[in-house]
């Protein structure tokens, strides 16, 4: 009988690794921003203007020299190419909003903050298309701003229809 309430009193507890912490007291607030859909619905008739327009808010994604055409025309390449179309509309249909995304990352980042509190995280983020480059993480923190590659999270087989 002493054995039945041993074994039932060691299923009351959790595992010390498996407590769930309460980081809620402060919950992270961080501001979204979706450079992907200026970037997509540029006029391309006077695409340096339209950057020129938009670097102070994008200065993450618009750093360099405008006046240089070959930036304009790197960047202007890659908002016309068909393949970063595609993964915009895929992006954008798997992603219409960032509900389901910002109460992620801002979870994320309460956890951190809860073990580094003298860490200074960004408050403001900024989503983007990137083509999947294999050289850039899907995921940065550019300038103290936090940067989150959509493209990266669609589906394998979503990807894989923009290949066939």
């Amino acid at each position: 009988m002493l054995l039945v309430f041993a074994l039932a009193s060691c299923h009351e507890k959790e595992a010390p690794h498996k407590t769930q912490i309460n980081v809620t007291t402060e919950p992270y607030d961080l501001e979204f921003d979706r450079y992907e859909e200026v970037l997509f619905h540029f006029d391309t008739v006077d695409f340096q203007a339209e950057l020129i327009g938009v670097q102070d808010r994008y200065r993450v994604f618009l750093s360099g020299d405008l006046d240089q055409p070959e930036a304009v025309q790197y960047l202007k390449a890659f908002a016309i190419d068909p393949y970063s179309i595609g993964l915009y509309e895929k992006v954008k249909s798997a992603y219409p909003d960032l509900k389901q995304v910002e109460p992620m990352v801002e979870d994320v980042l309460a956890h951190f903050h809860y073990y580094y509190p003298n860490v200074e995280l960004p408050k403001k983020a900024f989503t983007c298309v990137t083509g999947i480059n294999a050289e850039e993480p899907p995921v940065q923190i550019i300038d103290n701003q936090l940067v989150i590659s959509l493209d990266w999270y669609l589906d394998g087989s979503i990807v894989h229809e923009l290949f066939v």
